[in-house]
Formats: structure tokens, C-alpha cells, sequence
């Protein structure tokens, strides 16, 4: 999108100091050995999310569904943050900000607060900005921000791996009693398989985004033969 911008409204990444390695290394030892001597990474440069990417397709429903005047703003933001977790490449996020822009401006009762490609711009920062503040944010925060009502699943006081027992323990017994009842995933080889048949030039990247399948598990099926 900085393309069709001018030099001032193009989105920049990143900080650049002009503090000297040499002054750096007086100011900040710790930093410097780390850093420069020893070459180690930022925190956030590790940090990889694999979210599925339906989180992000639901997000942009309720968003679009839900959002208000006054809100809008924080919405896209969301989305923008949701689609580094959720793997979503910046030419489907730019076209979905451009969709969402237009319905969001629909919106405007006051010719003082149009919504405008200058706070696409800004939203879509939180996309190419390294900064993993936004992008482990709290349920409580985002509803606040957004007007979005969420909440969390109830596990009622059980851990996560309880929580999960229980559920398949659930579906067993439901799908004992009632045959139409199909608990579980579908087979994940068949998704890979039926994905390779409609995008054979595809990549495995691109069947991770659509997918939602971890990277290794598309690798264990990428070349078994489709079944017939």
C-alpha cells in the first residue's frame, strides 16, 4: 500500500538510533555484549504465532457486523494484529483494510470523523511493526477497546488439558449414542490431499494460511498420493 503514498504518509518501520556503536558500547555494556558481541536476537524476532486462521475470518465478521463509530478504528487495528498471528500475507490484509475502510465510512454521522485510508495506514502498522506487546493482548483489553463483546471459553475451574479431556471424553459419548454425531477433526492427510487437488502449483505456505494445518503435518502428506 506505501506505494500509492506520498513520502510523508508512508507507513515506517522501525526506530533507527543515531547513537554510535562506539558511544553505545560506553552507555550500554550489557546491551552491547549481547547484541553486537554475541549476536544474540530480540525476544520478539523468536516469537512465531500459528494461529488458525479462523480466528482472524471471525474477527473480521463481528468487526464488520459490530464495530461502531468511535470503535472502528481499534477494530481494524485488531484484525491487523490478528493477521500476523494468524499467518495472513499483507496483500490479503490490505485488501480486506480497503473492503472494511468502505463499509466502515458508511458508517460516519459526522463529516468531522470520516474513516479514511490515513487510519488504514496507521492500523496497518501493528502489522509491520516487530512489537509482541500487540499481538499478546488480553481478551478484557480488546472488548474494551473495540465495543466487541468476548469472552473466554468456561472450563469451569478445570486446566486446559482437563478441559480438553473432558471435551473428547464428551464427544466419544455423544457420537456412541447418536451415529450421526461426527465427533473429531477431519482427516487431516484427506484436507491436504483435497487442498493439493484444487491448487496442485500451490506451496506449503500457502496451504498452512488456508488450511490452518502446522507446517510438519503438511509435510507428512505433501507427496503421498491422492486417494482416488
Amino acid at each position: 500500500m506505501n506505494e500509492i503514498l506520498s513520502e510523508d504518509d508512508k507507513i515506517k518501520i522501525g526506530y533507527k538510533s543515531k547513537m554510535s556503536l562506539e558511544e553505545a558500547k560506553k552507555r550500554y555494556p550489557d546491551w552491547y555484549q549481547r547484541r553486537i558481541v554475541e549476536g544474540q536476537k530480540k525476544p520478539s524476532e523468536d516469537f512465531v504465532f500459528h494461529r488458525h486462521r479462523g480466528i482472524y475470518d471471525n474477527w473480521k465478521q463481528k468487526i464488520i457486523s459490530g464495530a461502531v463509530v468511535g470503535k472502528r478504528y481499534y477494530c481494524l487495528e485488531n484484525l491487523c494484529s490478528l493477521a500476523v498471528q494468524c499467518c495472513i500475507s499483507p496483500e490479503e490484509l490490505e485488501k480486506d483494510c480497503k473492503m472494511i475502510m468502505e463499509h466502515f465510512e458508511t458508517l460516519t454521522n459526522d463529516d468531522k470523523n470520516h474513516f479514511t485510508l490515513s487510519d488504514v495506514i496507521s492500523a496497518l502498522a501493528t502489522y509491520y511493526r516487530n512489537d509482541t506487546n500487540a499481538f499478546t493482548r488480553k481478551i478484557e483489553y480488546i472488548s474494551e477497546r473495540t465495543g466487541i463483546p468476548l469472552q473466554r471459553a468456561k472450563r469451569n475451574g478445570n486446566t486446559r488439558a482437563e478441559h480438553v479431556e473432558i471435551m473428547n471424553f464428551t464427544r466419544q459419548l455423544k457420537g456412541r449414542r447418536d451415529s450421526k454425531y461426527l465427533g473429531g477433526r477431519p482427516d487431516k492427510k484427506a484436507i491436504v490431499q483435497e487442498w493439493r487437488k484444487k491448487k496442485p502449483w500451490g506451496k506449503k505456505t500457502d496451504c498452512q494460511r488456508d488450511t490452518g494445518l502446522s507446517r510438519p503435518t503438511i509435510s507428512k502428506y505433501w507427496n503421498v498420493e491422492t486417494d482416488e
